[in-house]
Formats: structure tokens, C-alpha cells, sequence
């Protein structure tokens, strides 16, 4: 399988919720990094966790890419994360609860690749365009 063909995939496990094939494209020694709120998730738990954060705020999200981008074991993606906000969405601060709102938000992850597994993945998102569309400033 190449790269790209496995990074596509990785997202695709994401809009079909079946984290665990997601989770088997994770090192075990990977860590994704939250760049907006400074979270670490350590591994394919970690990444499920970090995931399954996102779908239980968004239950119907979906993200939408818009590139990738492959070269020397490195990876960046641009996507849309799409969906209603009708569950509670956990943050450092502690959970936001449900808006009922839809959001549309900008994401671009940079990801680290070995062996045919992400290695590392650094995540960033408009935050403050998160929180305008939720109705929280």
C-alpha cells in the first residue's frame, strides 16, 4: 500500500468510525499532538481517544479532505472536520456541552510515517472559528 493510499485511509476509517482499522495505521510508540489545546495522545489508543473525542461532540461529523501531500516519510493533510455539535465536547478546560450547532472547520495535520504507520501527527484547527460557529463568543 502506498503512503497516500494509507493516510487516505486513515480518514476514511474516521468518517466510518471503524477506529480500530485506524488504529492499526498507528505506531505504537506515535504520539498526536493537539496543537490548539495542547493535548498528547500516546499510540493507537491515544489515537482513538483523541478520535472518539471528536465524534462523541460530533456524532455525525465528517472530514472532507482537500490535499495531501506526501514526500519522505512525512504527510500533510488539509480537510474539512464537518457535523452538528450534540454531544458533550471535551476540552483541558472541561466538557462544552451540546450546541445543537453544525460546524465547518479548516484542519491541517502534519504526520511522520515509518513502516507504513504515523508515527507522529501534529493537529491544527481554527479554534476560534470552532467557537464562533458553536456560539460560544
Amino acid at each position: 500500500m502506498s503512503t497516500e493510499t494509507m493516510i487516505r485511509s486513515l480518514y476514511e476509517a474516521f468518517n466510518s468510525r471503524n477506529f480500530d482499522a485506524g488504529a492499526a495505521l498507528i505506531a505504537n510508540n506515535a504520539q498526536w499532538l493537539d496543537m490548539a489545546t495542547g493535548q498528547s495522545f500516546q499510540g493507537p489508543e491515544g489515537y482513538k481517544q483523541f478520535v472518539q473525542g471528536w465524534s462523541g461532540a460530533f456524532p455525525d461529523s465528517r472530514v472532507v479532505l482537500s490535499k495531501v501531500a506526501v514526500a519522505d516519510g512525512n504527510a500533510v493533510v488539509e480537510f474539512r472536520g464537518q457535523g452538528t455539535h450534540t454531544g458533550p465536547l471535551q476540552t483541558p478546560a472541561g466538557p462544552i456541552p451540546p450546541t445543537g450547532k453544525s460546524v465547518d472547520i479548516p484542519f491541517c495535520e502534519v504526520l511522520q510515517i515509518e513502516n507504513g504507520r504515523v508515527t507522529s501527527a501534529h493537529t491544527y484547527f481554527d479554534s476560534a472559528t470552532m467557537l464562533r460557529q458553536l456560539g460560544l463568543v
